[in-house]
């Protein structure tokens, strides 16, 4: 149908002076423009529109005490009925298997690995409620809420005895250490600890990645978290650091009580390995601290956007793309890649860390950020304005 024709016809549909030959052609058109359209339509519109002129047709064909209609074009209808349900179901399965891609790359959960000090490897997704293993006196046992719990069941030692616990992109994990210090980590994170804490002077931990601490006080025992380029020494308290190797700054949020931020920066002279400690900083509740190869700076934090993690959901307050995608792909494990110039567009706002990614990436990218996935990679554009 040319444009006259097709607005002629429309307008016959809608005030009921259709006939059946133009109704017939009306179809057959809606039908072919199907066919040819390479967006694909929601299958649900389409199967709306045809069952409304399947009824059209239908209750056409009944009027026989009106008109006889030519028995060419009631088979017409028919196929055309026929063809309508069978294209609505080739619709729809390309438009699952155009959307799966998408949807189908969830969200992260309760993941981890645990390597005991002998060298035994235990995945904690699949491993089963209770008991998992016994050194040094210690009972390793995993809880029904997915959380591994450490019980000092005897005095014997194993203060040489380290353990670690590590989670891959799309964990997280919550560890009871011997001493009663809960730990909580992040996707892509690992924590090296001894089995015990009885026999030592001080509580050493080792971090890469992220973790939300609440120690439990030892005034007898320090606890020290040692990461890449700092180390933080409590003083009984809850705090959360973020070391990921990517990231610029080691960034360390006190929450309550009081911690010594320690940086370390490497050595000058070859002659010399490992790190210098340089002067401490005491934070205070709500202060967060930054550490770079330049050195530390303090400032007052957002708590509540540095455990935003822990609590289950992204929390963004004028974070640049880079910093957030970086988030995201962690708990996704995805790649993000940028096609042309990297937006420069600020994150906002919060949302849950369960739904769906396309959901997420939906919410928080701006209107001038437009996306696309591939298998298990974001391409993020710019739109052209």
């Amino acid at each position: 149908m040319d444009k006259s024709s097709e607005k002629n016809i429309f307008e016959k549909y809608s005030n009921g002076t259709i006939t059946d030959q133009e109704l017939l052609l009306l179809y057959n058109w809606y039908f072919e423009q199907f066919k040819s359209n390479r967006s694909y339509p929601d299958p649900e519109v389409f199967q709306k529109r045809m069952a409304e002129m399947d009824k059209a047709v239908l209750a056409g064909l009944h009027k026989t005490e009106r008109r006889t209609i030519p028995l060419k074009y009631v088979a017409a209808a028919f196929l055309l009925v026929a063809a309508s349900f069978t294209f609505y179901f080739i619709l729809k399965r390309i438009n699952e298997k155009k959307y799966d891609a998408v949807y189908a790359i969830r969200p992260g959960g309760n993941k981890a690995r645990l390597t005991l000090a002998d060298g035994k490897s235990i995945d904690l997704t699949e491993a089963r409620t209770g008991d998992l293993a016994k050194q040094g006196g210690v009972k390793i046992s995993k809880t029904g809420d997915g959380e591994l719990l450490y019980t000092v069941t005897a005095t014997k030692s194993a203060g040489n005895e380290y353990n670690s616990i590590e989670t891959p992109n799309g964990g997280e994990y919550m560890v009871c250490l011997p001493d009663g210090t809960k730990v909580w980590l992040n996707a892509a994170s690992t924590l090296k600890y001894p089995a015990t804490f009885s026999s030592l002077s001080e509580r050493r931990v080792i971090l890469s990645g992220e973790a939300y601490f609440e120690v439990a006080h030892n005034e007898k025992q320090q606890f020290i978290v040692q990461t890449a380029r700092q180390c933080v020494r409590d003083i009984g308290t809850k705090f959360n650091i973020n070391c990921y190797s990517e990231e610029p700054a080691i960034r360390t949020t006190l929450l309550e009580g009081s911690v010594a931020v320690i940086p370390t920066l490497p050595r000058r002279t070859s002659a010399h390995k490992g790190a210098v400690p340089v002067a401490e900083s005491i934070l205070r509740p709500g202060q967060q601290s930054l550490v770079t190869a330049e050195g530390i700076e303090i400032s007052e934090g957002n708590a509540a956007e540095s455990i935003s993690w822990k609590n289950g959901s992204f929390q963004f307050r004028n974070d640049d793309l880079q910093t957030g995608m970086r988030q995201i792909a962690r708990w996704y494990d995805i790649t993000v890649e940028y096609e042309g110039a990297v937006p420069q567009d600020k994150l906002y706002g919060k949302v849950h860390r369960d739904n769906n990614l396309a959901k997420v990436l939906n919410m928080v990218l701006g209107s001038g950020i437009s996306y696309e996935i591939k298998d298990r990679k974001v391409i993020i554009r710019s739109k052209i304005k």
